[in-house]
This record gives structure tokens, C-alpha cells and sequence, in this order.
């Protein structure tokens, strides 16, 4: 331990955690003093990424679908993520509201309304506002946030938690390459890996920090008339980054997870609500129909690429964004998930990490996107215009729309704040694991260094326009942590493999 690492109290890998901090700093002063030029470099990266290796992405993610099914049905199924005969840490309500709130994020309010609406009236294919218009962006909305994004955190999730609970390994990003990095696991390449996945999830969660604090910015102009300005956006995020603070602060059990249930009971009574004040029945035909039609355009949705028809410039800013956001987040959700997942079956862990937060997924955007898609053809001039100008007032006019909607559009608030402390604190923690070599008692000095870093990153960008390149860094940074998950799934298999013919399960 060096002297300077001995006089903070800091229990680091030094490698990953100053080399982290140094990039991450790097970046921001970057994207705050050359903004426009940030802007047009990683827009031309995600050009050209789009015009050369979208094929790759959609390859991949349908690749990594197919993977996670053939596992769960194969004998490895049976293998335990922990000790033969362990048994899970959490109990299902708890593990699944982990899984949620840290996997979905501000992402599901912010766009359950917007993105059905815009894919209605600008689709990729085919007219738009037309009955066809409508089928398609619900499918199209359903495979952005179902099963291919959920695959990817299912991949790194499972590495990690087989590789550090079952083989005892330190619970970094590194532990899952240990198959094919061998001896280099110590060296620089899994430095190199580590620190990788420090600044993706750093830069995702800010991105996502600065899209919450002015969705609850637009919250509280709808409600209140306060006006929409980044100054009120940084005090947003300066006392949200203080509440994921004191979460992180009180740890997994007392803080994460307590915050967690709270935030999925919240959601789900915001859900019922929505659906049993609006046209339940319409929301709940959407649901069947929507689910019905993405299950089973699922393989050709998954790899269409541009090449028969549609708008090549759309894919990019659409599909090729979220590809490359859910594999930006899956180190730091894949961590976490594998974190809360001790003891479960690869099978268990799977279905329940693939299927429950899909399913909840799709019955979320049926009911507020259907219903919202229903207005819009009705004429609902207010509900159109708020998704042109401003996605994120448009789920405050949508909620215009029902009884109690002052009282209502207050809990959508409530539930933005809780969805961004719940990813927060959730990333907070597990930068200081990649950080600290997987210490799981590092002092939580390190804790609130990450949590802070990350409301500082956001708000360093939002200050400075930059939340716009860093959406296209994170497509670009998707393209080699892709391939480290290609190279996961290959050490997975072979370290199963290793386990004999008959694994051992319980």
C-alpha cells in the first residue's frame, strides 16, 4: 500500500482508481470547454458507426438473447451462483425491486409516453399517424426496452457472479475474463477492463442524472411554474446527488434496497392508477396485441439493419442509441445484479432477470404509451405538442389527462427523484467495487467520492450542453465493451464446462 494510499485511509487498486478518476475528469473538461467540438466528434463517431457496424450491434444483441435462452435450458441451469446448497441472500420482492430500480432508472417515465407518441408521428417506415404508424411503435418501443437490453445485463450479471461467488474471485469485470486472461488478469489488461467500465457506467449515470433532474425540472414548471433554466437543473442534481449520498452511505440492506421497494411500490401504484382511470381496456388490448406482435417480430426486429428499407439516420438516433446505452449500463447494472443474485441457479437467475422486468416493461409502456397513442388519434392536440417541443414535460400533459392529475403529476415527480438516488447509489456502489480491486468493505469515504463524482460529472455537462455528446460517446464506447461481452459468454461456457458433465445444483 503506498504512503499517499496509507494517509487517506483508501483501500484502492491504484491503477483502476486513479487512472479512472484522471479520464473521467479528462472528459468532463473536455465536453465543458470544447462543447461544440465534443458534440461534432462523437456525433461523426456515432455516424459512422451507424453507417459501418450497426450489423455488429444487432448481431450481437440478438446473439446475446439467443445465448442467454440456450443456457437457461441447459444442464448448466442447475449450477449455483454462491456454494452448492446456498441459498439466496434476498427474497424475491426485495431482489426483484433491486432489479428495477437499478436495471430501468428514469429512462421508463421519461419515455413511456414520448417515444410511442414520436414513433407514431415520425416512424421509420411507412406514413406516419396512420393505424400501421401506431402497431409499429409500440413493437418498435418493445424491443427497445424487452428482451435484447435485459440479455445484456443478464450476460455480465452471470460472468460476475459466477467467476467471484462460485470460484472465489474479486467481484470486478476482470473476474470474468479469467478463462482467457489468465495470468494477465493482475496486469494491465484488466486494469484495462476495469477501468473501461469505470467510465462507461460514470458517463452513463451522468447522462441519465442531467435527463432526470430536467424531467423533474419540467415536473415542477408544470406544476408550479417554476421556470425551466439549468440553474434549477443543477440545484436538482446537487440535492439528489446528496440523497443517493446518504443512501449509498447507509449501505445495500439499509439504504439501497429499503429505497428500492420503496420506489417500485410507488411505480406500481402510479401504474394502477393509470390504468384503472383510463380506458383499462384499450390499455389492457395494447398489452396483449403490443406484447403479442413484439414476441413474435422479435428475430427480424432484432436484426433489421436498414438494408430492406427505412431511415438509416433514424436507426442511429433510435436503436443504435439504446444498444449502446444498455451496454454502456451493463457493467454497472450487470455488477449490481450479480451483487443481489448470491445463491440463485444460473436458470432462476436468468428467467428472473431476463423475463420479470420485460414483462413489467411491457405492461408499462402498453398501459401509458397505448393510452397515450389512443389521445393522440383522438385529436389531443396539447399531448402532441408537448412531445415535439419537450420530451419531458410530456408525461406531466399526458397525466393532465386523468382525475387528481395535480396530485398524480406530485408522484411522478416523486418517483423521477427515487428512480435517480435508486441509480445513484446503485452505481456509486459499484464503481467503488471496480475501483477498490472488489473490497466490499472499502471505507465509504470511496462511496461518497464516486457519488459525488457522478453529480458533479452531470452537472459539469449539463452546465456546458455536453449531455448531447455524451449520448453519442456512449454508442461509441458500446462497440469494445460489446466485444468483451462476446468474450464473457465464451469464457462462461468454458468454465462451465470445466464443471464435469453433471454439474452440481441443489
Amino acid at each position: 500500500m503506498s504512503s499517499l494510499q496509507q494517509a487517506l485511509g483508501l483501500k484502492i487498486n491504484p491503477p483502476v482508481f486513479w487512472i479512472s478518476a484522471a479520464l473521467t475528469a479528462a472528459f468532463v473538461l473536455f465536453g465543458a470547454l470544447f462543447a461544440e467540438t465534443a458534440q461534432e466528434l462523437f456525433g461523426a463517431v456515432q455516424g459512422a458507426i451507424a453507417r459501418h457496424l450497426s450489423w455488429f450491434y444487432y448481431a450481437s444483441m440478438t446473439f446475446f438473447l439467443l445465448f442467454c435462452a440456450w443456457l437457461a435450458i441447459s444442464r448448466h441451469g442447475k449450477v449455483r451462483l454462491g456454494a452448492d446448497g446456498e441459498r439466496p441472500e434476498y427474497g424475491y420482492v426485495s431482489w426483484f425491486a433491486m432489479l428495477f430500480s437499478a436495471g430501468m432508472g428514469i429512462g421508463v417515465l421519461f419515455w413511456s409516453v414520448a417515444e410511442p407518441v414520436t414513433h407514431y408521428m415520425s416512424p421509420p417506415q411507412g406514413a406516419g399517424s396512420t393505424p400501421a404508424a401506431a402497431r409499429q411503435a409500440m413493437e418498435i418501443t418493445l424491443l427497445h426496452w424487452g428482451l435484447h437490453g435485459w440479455a445484456v445485463y443478464v450476460i455480465v450479471g452471470l460472468a460476475l457472479a459466477y467467476f467471484s461467488f462460485r470460484k472465489g474471485m474479486p467481484l470486478t469485470l476482470r473476474s470474468a475474463l479469467a478463462p482467457l486472461l489468465g495470468k494477465y488478469i493482475e496486469g494491465p489488461l484488466g486494469h484495462a477492463v476495469d477501468i473501461f467500465a469505470v467510465i462507461g457506467t460514470m458517463f452513463g449515470v451522468a447522462t441519465t442524472l442531467g435527463m432526470g433532474s430536467q424531467q423533474v425540472n419540467a415536473g415542477l414548471q408544470h406544476l408550479l411554474g417554476f421556470e425551466s433554466s439549468t440553474a434549477l437543473q443543477l440545484v436538482l442534481i446537487l440535492v439528489i446527488t446528496l440523497f443517493a449520498t446518504i443512501s449509498v452511505v447507509s449501505g445495500l440492506d439499509r439504504g439501497i434496497r429499503r429505497l428500492s421497494e420503496l420506489n417500485i411500490g410507488l411505480s406500481f401504484l402510479l401504474l394502477l392508477y393509470v390504468l384503472f382511470t383510463g380506458p383499462t381496456t384499450h390499455a389492457l388490448r395494447t398489452f396483449a396485441e403490443g406484447t403479442g406482435s413484439y414476441l413474435l417480430l422479435l428475430v427480424k426486429q432484432g436484426f433489421w439493419s436498414g438494408t430492406g428499407g427505412g431511415d438509416i439516420t433514424w436507426q442511429g438516433n433510435w436503436t443504435l442509441f439504446y444498444w449502446g446505452w444498455w451496454i454502456a449500463w451493463s457493467p454497472f447494472v450487470g455488477m449490481f445484479v450479480a451483487r443481489i443474485s448470491r445463491g440463485r441457479t444460473i436458470r432462476e437467475f436468468i428467467l428472473g432477470v431476463l423475463f420479470v422486468p420485460t414483462a413489467v416493461t411491457c405492461l408499462w409502456f402498453s398501459i401509458f404509451g397505448g393510452i397515450a397513442l389512443r389521445r393522440v388519434q383522438e385529436g389531443d392536440a396539447a399531448l402532441m405538442s408537448a412531445v415535439k417541443d419537450n420530451f419531458a414535460v410530456a408525461i406531466y400533459v399526458f397525466f393532465d389527462g386523468l382525475p387528481l392529475s395535480g396530485l398524480i403529476s406530485v408522484l411522478g415527480v416523486f418517483v423521477v427523484v427515487t428512480f435517480f438516488v435508486t441509480s445513484s447509489d446503485s452505481a456509486s456502489l459499484v464503481i467503488d467495487y471496480l475501483s477498490a480491486g472488489g473490497e466490499e468493505d472499502a471505507p465509504v469515504r470511496q462511496r461518497v467520492f464516486w457519488a459525488t463524482s457522478e453529480g458533479a460529472v452531470a452537472a459539469v455537462l449539463l452546465m456546458a450542453g455536453g449531455l448531447a455528446p455524451m449520448r453519442s460517446f456512449q454508442v461509441a464506447t458500446g462497440v469494445p465493451l460489446c466485444v468483451i461481452l462476446l468474450l464473457m459468454c465464451y469464457a462462461i461456457v468454458r468454465a462451465l464446462r470445466q464443471e464435469g458433465r453433471e454439474p452440481p445444483g441443489g
